[in-house]
């Protein structure tokens, strides 16, 4: 059931679309009504306290500067750290308390039992829940894998995980999924790797660097290490040796695990993790630092990525990220993770601030490589691509067909929003087929000398999204049955392509229970047997439903970024906002 009748929702529709806005002059009158608020860019090299295992300083945190420039009301990650920054940061200091998580857990510590309020009112709290849903519609996955063994019959398992939602299994092709990771265990997963070697043996890392909205603000979310699977990611356990006693602050390595790799040769397995790239020769028992820093008195590299060959050989980024680290760029390793070579571009940015590399799984020489070359990665002159031929040992600067196309608003350009949405992919039957995301996704044919977008924002004139697709990319997979067919990972979950090189292009959700979605607020009717339910998400909107009970598929109410909402009793009028303090 329609919870906004056509005429709110064409409104909204108009409302929503920048053009609309320039040319009726609404825009005006709608950002006179919004309060200015700074506008807050990130500073990576202010530090903070100290911490057991790692000195603080190494973890670049957030400084405040302000200058007032409004947002179009778009799912914009650098758009809500700025809003959540504006509102939640201490004035005094110009940052998140650290320790906000702790006190927030000391505060409901302290609220009053159920069986305390019930000898005082002779009600009993609810003890017993029911899952309302959304079951359409999914959070930011940044880890996506299908089962190596997968042939479309006897198996069909995908796994994916949401960053703030767990770990999901699906063995119908992502028909439904089911979490299998414990509620007691941190809800985080960043990447995802299986065993070539013994297919039963999954891994995923947890912790995001850049970005997170359960961090406060869009800062840094802490993991807890990683986790491993031997039943083909139905069960896990957490590796003890990447555990630490404190999940809420920075104090190991493996707080943050960007991507991990395991070597088909005997199951050696490498994580690319703050810090630099670790290693484990025996499954995750025991690691040890095979490449990073130099000198102890050197700053840690923030951002690292490692990826493995066809032929075995290891290929790790380390980026610099405004730290002033001497050692970074892109390394070459044929003997495990023994030695390196540095194999960097020539023309490689003199401050990268976060790398991403991919191997071509059909021929071993290549390597693409994208590059966010500073701090802001907004549009495409902040961004360089190369291709690499191990063979000769040469460079292709391709930067110059980055996509920055023309439009009147913001997704024209390529954009990865400060690292915070940045993938690199090659097709694994084509060498020539790569694929580069950011806001939005887009793919060449012709090995990176020309791009086409594909997913995300669906035109450079407008915020529309293409169908069953999300802007804000972070993963993409193909089946090992057939290269052709795709799946995407993104700031809306989980979508298929059933043929990545179709023009124009398609996509089909594969949301059905994956329930990754991150809830700023939820609104309910508040009259007595009233069943409407609304709420504002993460990078998703605001949805809403009518059920009386059970889970069910919600509606997509009104784009944005989700934000406060609320029921008038009886279900008579209903009330939307997003960032900014748009409302309706």
């Amino acid at each position: 059931m329609q919870l906004l009748g056509r005429g709110a929702r064409d409104f909204i529709d108009k409302i929503m679309n920048m053009n609309t806005l320039r040319r009726t002059g609404l825009l005006a009158a709608f950002l006179g009504a919004i309060a200015a608020a700074a506008l807050l860019t990130i500073d990576l090299s202010a530090p903070q306290g100290p911490v057991s295992m790692v000195n603080a300083s190494e973890l670049p945190r957030p400084k405040v500067r302000s200058s007032y420039s409004p947002k179009n009301q778009t799912d914009d990650a650098q758009a809500r750290y700025e809003y959540e920054q504006m509102r939640l940061r201490d004035p005094s200091t110009g940052r998140i308390p650290a320790d906000i998580r702790s006190k927030e857990l000391a505060f409901v510590m302290s609220l009053p039992r159920a069986e305390e309020i019930a000898a005082k009112t002779g009600r009993l709290m609810a003890e017993q829940w029911s899952f309302r849903g959304p079951t359409n519609v999914g959070g930011r996955t940044r880890a996506l894998a299908v089962d190596l063994d997968y042939d479309g019959a006897s198996n069909r398992r995908l796994l994916a995980g949401g960053i703030s939602g767990g770990m999901y299994l699906s063995e119908d092709d992502g028909q439904s999924w089911s979490l299998r990771t414990s509620l007691a265990d941190v809800a985080s997963v960043t990447s995802l790797a299986q065993d070539p070697s013994n297919r039963a043996v999954w891994y995923y890392g947890t912790g995001e660097f850049r970005g997170n909205s359960a961090g406060g603000g869009l800062q840094e979310f802490y993991g807890q290490g990683i986790f491993k699977s031997t039943d083909s990611g139905r069960t896990w356990s957490q590796l003890l040796s990447t555990r630490d006693g404190k999940p809420n602050q920075f104090d190991s390595f493996f707080d943050f695990v960007w991507n991990l790799a395991v070597h088909p040769s005997g199951g050696t397995v490498f994580a690319a993790t703050y810090g630099g790239v670790q290693k484990s020769t025996d499954g995750g028992t025991s690691w040890e630092f095979v490449l990073g820093r130099e000198a102890e008195n050197e700053p840690f590299n923030s951002t690292v990525d490692v990826v493995i060959a066809s032929d075995g050989d290891i290929f790790a980024t380390l980026s610099r990220s405004g730290s002033g680290a001497s050692r970074y760029g892109v390394f070459k390793s044929s003997d495990l993770g023994t030695q390196w070579q540095d194999i960097s571009p020539p023309g490689l940015a003199n401050d990268p601030y976060r790398m991403v590399v991919a191997a071509a799984a059909s021929d071993a020489n290549i390597l693409y490589l994208l590059v966010q070359t500073n701090q802001q990665g907004a549009v495409a002159g902040d961004h360089q691509l190369f291709r690499y031929d191990d063979g000769s040992g040469t460079w292709v600067d391709l930067s110059g067909a980055i996509p920055n196309e023309q439009g009147a608003v913001g997704n024209a350009s390529f954009s990865t929003q400060g690292g915070y949405d940045q993938i690199v992919k090659v097709k694994p039957d084509d060498a020539n087929t790569v694929f580069i995301g950011g806001t939005n996704l887009y793919r060449s044919t012709d090995g990176g000398n020309s791009f086409t977008r594909i997913g995300g924002y669906s035109s450079p004139a407008n915020y529309g999204q293409f169908a069953n697709h999300h802007s804000d990319q972070h993963s993409l997979v193909f089946l090992p049955t057939n290269p052709s067919v795709a799946l995407s990972g993104s700031d809306g979950g989980v979508s298929k392509s059933a043929d990545i090189l179709a023009q124009p292009h398609s996509w089909t959700s594969l949301n059905n229970g994956y329930v990754t979605t991150q809830f700023y607020t939820v609104a309910m009717d508040p009259q007595a047997g009233g069943t409407s339910i609304l709420g504002g998400l993460q990078d998703n909107g605001s949805w809403g439903t009518q059920e009386a009970a059970g889970a069910s598929a919600w509606l997509d109410l009104f784009g944005g970024d989700g934000a406060h909402a609320a029921v008038a009793p009886g279900a008579t009028a209903f009330f939307l906002s997003s960032q900014n303090g748009n409302t309706f």
